[in-house]
């Protein structure tokens, strides 16, 4: 069976200030795949992951100031690294087998507030 995953992020379901485009972008990201998967079910799943704040080129491009903000809400207290969103990613495509339809949250709890 085929599989497909897009990438959102934890910004279009949070929004934030300063950047609109940005997390309305992505909530469009997550529900473009919700009508994916009812679309091409049952021969492909479609799923979603929703990064927090990972260790990429646009974090590291932040500041200290925002990273500090960020791993002291994150109840997981740190940033994540891009290796734990490929596995999350990785197990959707190959072993997710009956899961078509969902946004799975790779965060450290930093939505949780």
């Amino acid at each position: 069976m085929s599989a497909i995953v897009f990438i959102g992020s934890i910004y279009g379901r949070l929004g934030d200030a300063n950047v609109l485009s940005y997390c309305a972008a992505k909530a469009a990201v997550e529900i473009a795949s919700n009508a994916l998967a009812k679309e091409l079910a049952p021969k492909v799943r479609v799923n979603c992951v929703l990064p927090g704040h990972i260790e990429t080129p646009m974090m590291a491009s932040a500041g200290q100031a925002f990273r500090s903000q960020v791993i002291e809400r994150t109840p997981m207290h740190r940033i994540g690294r891009v290796d734990e969103v490929a596995e999350v990613v990785e197990f959707l495509l190959t072993s997710g087998t009956f899961i078509t339809g969902s946004s799975v949250v790779v965060d450290g709890g930093y939505q949780l507030r």
